[in-house]
Parts: structure tokens; sequence; C-alpha cells
């Protein structure tokens, strides 16, 4: 129920959610007869929901959240005990579907198997359970097994792929795999992530005690790219860009406020 309600929370304050919410209680205001409270909310919604959705706004958050974890060349990172990959880049197999299907993050699994193939380290760590309780699928397929079909299809063999397929949040992931970690005497990791995931990724496993070096990936190029009058107009793909960003926000507030970073 907790996960439940975490999710729902999170939906509701991202900005679509806002603007919807907003939205509502301007509603309610005009029905209420409150016509000057209802006309400014509801130009605050409208307003909420053009900014959020503009790739200029995506431009300043990505300049943001990628300067600390800019791209890098694989020789530049350390060798390490262990790579860590973190779920969130391939759906796993469920009805109606043959293979893993790779989704707008699948950036962590190959640069988690690139990392591999250069000798940076023994062994990947797929971390990624089932988000939902599955008592009524025990069959069904877990992401990190997931990962490790598409590890293989890489060139990454069964015996250098370690499954944690129990977490269900970033918290998880780190509590679960530093436990497995310590039993098998790993002590320093690289953690593969997107780059705009990292901040509260790093948080959370630095706190379990492991030596973690950050190597992220999944880099989009609104950074880079030359600013022109779309940038002002809001299409959808910035809107789930940005909402993206003001989730890991919510995140790492949240994981602060119960000590988990």
């Amino acid at each position: 129920m907790p996960l439940l309600l975490d999710k729902i929370l999170g939906l509701l304050f991202l900005p679509l959610g806002i603007a919807i919410l907003v939205a509502v209680a301007a509603l309610a205001a005009l029905m209420l007869h409150r016509r000057g409270l209802g006309a400014w909310l509801l130009a605050f919604a409208l307003a909420w929901l053009w900014i959020w959705s503009t790739p200029f706004v995506v431009y300043m958050l990505d300049k943001q959240s990628r300067a600390p974890y800019p791209p890098q060349h694989i020789e530049e990172l350390p060798f390490a005990d262990a790579i860590v990959l973190l779920g969130g880049g391939v759906d796993p197999v469920s009805s109606g579907m043959i293979y893993p299907n790779m989704n707008g993050a699948a950036d962590r699994v190959w640069h988690a198997a690139r990392l591999y193939k250069a000798g940076k380290a023994p062994y990947i760590i797929a971390s990624a359970g089932n988000i939902w309780d599955r008592a009524h699928e025990p069959d069904r397929q877990s992401p990190a097994e997931a990962m490790r079909i598409l590890l293989n299809e890489f060139g990454v063999p069964d015996a250098s792929i370690i499954k944690e397929a129990n977490s269900r949040s970033t918290y998880q992931n780190a509590l679960f795999t530093s436990e497995m970690a310590s039993g098998l005497e790993i002590k320093k990791v690289l953690l593969v992530t997107s780059y705009w995931h990292m901040d509260r990724s790093l948080a959370a496993f630095e706190r379990t005690g492991l030596e973690v070096i950050p190597a992220p990936c999944d880099h989009a190029r609104w950074a880079e790219a030359a600013p022109t009058i779309f940038w002002a107009l809001p299409n959808a793909r910035a809107l789930m860009s940005n909402s993206r960003k003001f989730w890991e926000l919510l995140g790492y507030l949240a994981y602060r406020l119960r000590g988990w970073v």
C-alpha cells in the first residue's frame, strides 16, 4: 500500500497532475460563482502546463542535471569489483509479448555491457524487480531477467551476470544490492543509470557503505541544441522529459525526508 500511495501522490504532483488539480479547483470555483478566483486558477493551470511543456524548460533542466554527470569515455572510468545496472530500460515479457522490450532508457543495458566488454569489472549486477505484487502471476518475468536476456544478446555471458530481482524502488536497489555485494566481497562498483536519475541513485548507494563510481548514460541532445522559436511552443515530448526530471526531484526530496539518502 505505501508504494501504491507513493506512486499516486507522485503522479498527482507532476506538472500535468498539478495542472489538472488546479483546473478542477477552477471548475469548482466557477460552479460556486467565484468567477474571479475561477478565472485566475484556470489561467494558472494553463500557464503552468504550457511552461512545463516547452523545450526551453527541458534545456534548462537538462543543463543542470547533466553538468555533474557528463558523458565519459570508457577509458576514463576506473576498474571496479562489479557493475551495478539499474532497471527502467527494459520491459519484461508479459502477455502477448515474445521478447523483452527496450524503452527510452535502454542505453543503461547497453552501457553496462560496454563497460563489461571493456574489462572494467568481472560482473554485472542487474538490479530490478517487478514494481507491483505479482502473487497472482508467480511466473511473470522480472526486469532483472529481461536485462539478463538483453545482456546476453550484447555478448555478456550468464556466468558474469548476477540478478537482484526483488527490489521495487531505487532505495531497495541500493539496499538489496549492497546485501548481495557484501556476501560476494564486492566493495567497489560502477553504477550505471541515466544521468537524470544519478543524484538519487548515487546518494542511496553511497549510504550503504559501498564505494560507488557513477557511470551515467542515456544523455539527450537537449543541452547541446541551438534555441529556436519552437522552444517556446509546448509539445508532448518536452512535457514527458520535464515530468521525468520533476519526478526525480520529488523522489530525492522524499528520500531525504525518510533518511534514505
